[in-house]
């Protein structure tokens, strides 16, 4: 029972409101307000109350009604499985039914029995009642194909190897739920990686038909990076971007809260309990073995009656929700490795071992890569895209577009064909075959600058000597690459052998040049007496 006498002390005597009033008192303030006004409609009761009002007799002489039980009055009963499904539409409210039901007014029986409305106080108890003897709840209103619950199960299941029958990989269950109609999606994954994050979302999504305004995850690593106050949490760049793509807004749910996210909460206990319990003792050798039967129990979950309800699940996401999903983008999002990779002078960038041709413009720069499945973005340091490339998976190949290379080379002059072939020439023969070779193999003879400049840089790295007669085994071999001359250039090399002198420079036929002692007089005097003798 509310304190009476000390809410009305503070509504006349502090002159607070019935909100402020509310909060003081613990309660809400349609109680404070309703309380107020009886009071005031009273002809019984005046502020300042006398000394014999108490809390007791307040109560009794404005509620002696309440209930019905001092009454003989009869009250027309009401649906409250509608209610419930009437709730959680947009715009709807509890007092708004109320004000439907009660606008019917008194209605009389055949029988002569007059059946009264309940009043909203007495509505809103049997509504509550009916809510908590079915285990539900209607504290959070949930509105069709607005909100989508993201979690991971708890439960996970193993792969068995098909030759030594152990389990030796782990597989974890991502679950995903329709916050209104509680419509479940699962599946299976190996890794629970970014890459994989992406891809069992938007098999979700596209299992359910549509995308949801909002998607309501768990704080899973792979998902979130940082959420301490729940006000501005940090979400993965790669999640991120798959939102965006699909228009939708991610809303993290608290840490450790799990009524945040309840719907899924619930799902994750019907898919363990019901679901992967029984898979435990089934074997897989296959994810793909897994997940057909995993998706085969979920419809089977989803189909089969609620305990509360006279409908499944697919019942209720059939006829209420999936028509007013967000339709879902064209094209599925794409998960991006992103690297950043820097442009050498022959105006290529290496990626996952191949190479890529970049505008001449950006040599020198570094850029950053977003490779999806089938292509590859190039983006510069700002974020301003440069180009684009259709991604190889052929180790080695050189991608080119001739117009991304520079007509002439004046400021690359070091890293030219020329300039290549003259510095193998002056190491050896056999180190310009190899050189040589190296151009034979590409379309543009910037592909072969890199190796290039890699083989002479043994003759630096060891010895001119050491590199010729490596280049000379590899020519009689007839493999002139890159790869054999570096795995092999060491077994030519003697550790303890003095490095090589220096080639002497051949005599001047300009003159010579000499000390200037040779012109003294004492050194002429003798020169004069050596020819007189």
């Amino acid at each position: 029972m509310l304190d009476y006498t000390k809410i009305l002390r503070l509504s006349y005597g502090k002159k607070l409101s019935g909100r402020e009033i509310a909060e003081t008192q613990g309660c809400g303030k349609t109680a404070i307000n309703d309380f107020l006004r009886k009071f005031r409609e009273s002809e019984e009761f005046s502020y300042p109350l006398a000394p014999t009002v108490t809390n007791e007799l307040i109560n009794q002489k404005l509620y002696k009604s309440r209930g019905g039980k001092s009454s003989n009055r009869q009250f027309r009963e009401f649906d409250c499985e509608e209610i419930y499904r009437k709730l959680p539409k947009k715009g709807e409210t509890l007092k708004h039914l109320w004000q439907k039901y009660d606008a019917a007014g008194v209605v009389a029986q055949d029988d002569g029995t007059v059946l009264h409305p309940y009043s909203y106080r007495q509505f809103c108890k049997i509504f509550g009642d009916w809510c908590e003897d079915r285990n539900v709840t209607s504290r959070i209103p949930r509105y069709p194909a607005q909100n989508c619950e993201l979690d991971f199960a708890g439960m996970c299941l193993c792969l068995k190897n098909e030759l030594t029958g152990e389990e030796t990989t782990r597989v974890t269950i991502f679950v995903a739920t329709m916050s209104y109609s509680n419509y479940c999606y699962a599946e299976g994954i190996i890794k629970a990686d970014i890459q994989n994050w992406i891809s069992v979302n938007n098999h979700a999504f596209q299992y359910f038909g549509g995308m949801t305004p909002i998607v309501t995850n768990d704080n899973c690593k792979v998902a979130v990076i940082r959420n301490t106050d729940w006000i501005d949490p940090v979400t993965n760049k790669d999640f991120q971007d798959w939102a965006d793509h699909n228009n939708t807004v991610l809303l993290p749910a608290k840490v450790k809260s799990p009524r945040w996210k309840p719907h899924v909460e619930n799902s994750v206990k019907i898919v363990n309990e019901h679901i992967l319990i029984d898979m435990k003792e089934m074997t897989f050798f296959t994810l793909g073995e897994l997940n057909s039967v995993l998706w085969e129990k979920m419809d089977e979950m989803n189909s089969a009656p609620l305990t509360t309800r006279d409908c499944s699940r697919w019942d209720i996401f059939s006829s209420e929700e999936q028509e007013h999903l967000l339709p879902l983008p064209s094209e599925a999002y794409q998960y991006l490795e992103r690297k950043v990779a820097k442009v050498y002078q022959d105006f290529h960038i290496r990626f996952d071992d191949s190479y890529y041709s970049i505008p001449k413009k950006h040599v020198k720069e570094k850029v950053e890569i977003r490779a999806s499945s089938d292509m590859l973005q190039i983006y510069s340091g700002a974020g301003t895209f440069i180009c684009s490339w259709k991604r190889t998976y052929v180790r080695g190949k050189w991608n080119t577009n001739p117009d991304h290379l520079p007509t002439k080379y004046k400021d690359y002059i070091q890293w030219s064909k020329p300039n290549f072939q003259q510095r193998a020439s002056k190491i050896g023969p056999y180190t310009r075959t190899v050189i040589d070779a190296q151009f034979s193999r590409v379309e543009f003879p910037e592909q072969a600058f890199r190796r290039c400049c890699g083989i002479l840089g043994f003759a630096k790295k060891y010895s001119a000597r050491t590199l010729e007669a490596t280049c000379e085994n590899a020519v009689l071999r007839g493999i002139s690459s890159y790869n054999y001359i570096k795995n092999t250039i060491g077994s030519f090399h003697a550790p303890d052998q003095p490095q090589e002198p220096e080639p002497p420079k051949p005599p001047s036929v300009f003159g010579y040049k000499s000390n200037d002692s040779q012109y003294s007089l004492d050194n002429l005097i003798s020169h004069k007496g050596d020819e007189d003798a």
